[in-house]
Protein backbone atom coordinates (compact mmCIF):
# COMPACT_ATOMS: atom_id res chain seq x y z
CA UNK A 1 0.00 0.00 0.00
CA UNK A 2 1.24 3.44 -0.90
CA UNK A 3 -0.60 6.74 -0.49
CA UNK A 4 -3.81 4.90 0.37
CA UNK A 5 -3.68 2.72 -2.75
CA UNK A 6 -2.98 -0.97 -3.20
CA UNK A 7 -0.56 -1.30 -6.12
CA UNK A 8 0.31 -4.34 -8.13
CA UNK A 9 0.96 -5.98 -11.44
CA UNK A 10 -0.93 -9.08 -12.43
CA UNK A 11 0.45 -11.49 -15.00
CA UNK A 12 -2.07 -13.79 -16.65
CA UNK A 13 -0.77 -16.83 -18.46
CA UNK A 14 -2.95 -18.11 -21.32
CA UNK A 15 -4.08 -21.71 -21.63
CA UNK A 16 -2.69 -21.93 -25.16
CA UNK A 17 0.78 -21.09 -26.45
CA UNK A 18 -0.57 -19.03 -29.37
CA UNK A 19 -1.58 -16.15 -27.08
CA UNK A 20 0.82 -13.84 -25.26
CA UNK A 21 0.53 -13.36 -21.49
CA UNK A 22 -1.43 -10.34 -20.35
CA UNK A 23 -0.25 -7.90 -17.70
CA UNK A 24 -2.78 -5.88 -15.73
CA UNK A 25 -1.71 -2.88 -13.69
CA UNK A 26 -3.62 -2.41 -10.44
CA UNK A 27 -4.12 0.66 -8.27
CA UNK A 28 -7.05 -0.47 -6.10
CA UNK A 29 -8.80 -1.34 -9.39
CA UNK A 30 -7.78 -2.91 -12.68
CA UNK A 31 -6.64 0.14 -14.64
CA UNK A 32 -4.47 -0.93 -17.56
CA UNK A 33 -4.25 -4.20 -19.52
CA UNK A 34 -1.19 -4.81 -21.69
CA UNK A 35 -0.35 -7.58 -24.11
CA UNK A 36 3.20 -7.59 -25.49
CA UNK A 37 3.58 -4.22 -23.70
CA UNK A 38 0.80 -2.79 -25.91
CA UNK A 39 -2.32 -1.45 -24.18
CA UNK A 40 -5.44 -3.45 -25.00
CA UNK A 41 -7.76 -1.57 -22.65
CA UNK A 42 -7.40 1.07 -19.97
CA UNK A 43 -9.27 3.42 -17.68
CA UNK A 44 -11.93 4.80 -18.10
CA UNK A 45 -12.94 1.51 -19.75
CA UNK A 46 -13.77 -1.23 -17.27
CA UNK A 47 -11.47 -4.21 -16.94
CA UNK A 48 -13.41 -7.08 -15.38
CA UNK A 49 -11.91 -10.35 -14.20
CA UNK A 50 -14.34 -13.23 -13.83
CA UNK A 51 -13.97 -16.69 -12.34
CA UNK A 52 -14.02 -19.23 -15.19
CA UNK A 53 -16.21 -21.69 -13.28
CA UNK A 54 -18.84 -19.42 -11.75
CA UNK A 55 -18.66 -16.21 -13.79
CA UNK A 56 -18.47 -14.26 -10.53
CA UNK A 57 -16.33 -11.12 -10.53
CA UNK A 58 -12.96 -11.23 -8.82
CA UNK A 59 -11.92 -7.95 -7.23
CA UNK A 60 -8.27 -6.93 -7.01
CA UNK A 61 -8.09 -7.62 -3.27
CA UNK A 62 -9.50 -11.17 -3.63
CA UNK A 63 -7.37 -12.21 -6.60
CA UNK A 64 -5.14 -15.22 -5.82
CA UNK A 65 -2.45 -17.21 -7.58
CA UNK A 66 -3.77 -20.15 -9.55
CA UNK A 67 -7.27 -18.87 -10.22
CA UNK A 68 -8.62 -19.58 -13.69
CA UNK A 69 -10.09 -16.39 -15.01
CA UNK A 70 -11.57 -14.61 -18.00
CA UNK A 71 -10.80 -10.94 -18.65
CA UNK A 72 -13.45 -8.72 -20.21
CA UNK A 73 -13.01 -5.12 -21.29
CA UNK A 74 -16.13 -2.96 -21.33
CA UNK A 75 -15.92 0.33 -23.21
CA UNK A 76 -16.64 3.47 -21.22
CA UNK A 77 -19.80 5.41 -22.10
CA UNK A 78 -19.35 8.56 -24.18
CA UNK A 79 -19.77 10.77 -21.10
CA UNK A 80 -16.62 9.25 -19.56
CA UNK A 81 -14.61 9.83 -22.75
CA UNK A 82 -15.15 13.60 -22.91
CA UNK A 83 -12.21 15.94 -22.44
CA UNK A 84 -13.57 17.05 -19.08
CA UNK A 85 -14.06 13.51 -17.79
CA UNK A 86 -10.63 12.40 -19.02
CA UNK A 87 -9.10 15.19 -16.92
CA UNK A 88 -10.07 12.98 -13.97
CA UNK A 89 -10.11 9.38 -15.24
CA UNK A 90 -7.39 9.20 -17.91
CA UNK A 91 -4.52 6.72 -17.45
CA UNK A 92 -2.08 9.59 -16.81
CA UNK A 93 -4.04 10.56 -13.69
CA UNK A 94 -3.16 7.15 -12.25
CA UNK A 95 0.53 7.37 -13.16
CA UNK A 96 0.48 5.49 -16.48
CA UNK A 97 2.14 7.13 -19.48
CA UNK A 98 -0.64 6.40 -21.97
CA UNK A 99 -3.29 8.53 -23.67
CA UNK A 100 -6.82 7.14 -23.75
Amino acid sequence: MEGGYDYGDLKLEPFDSATSPMKIRIKNEYLLALQDETPVTMTPDLICILDNETGHPITAETLRYGQRVTVIGIGAPALMRTTRALEVVSPRNFGFDYEY
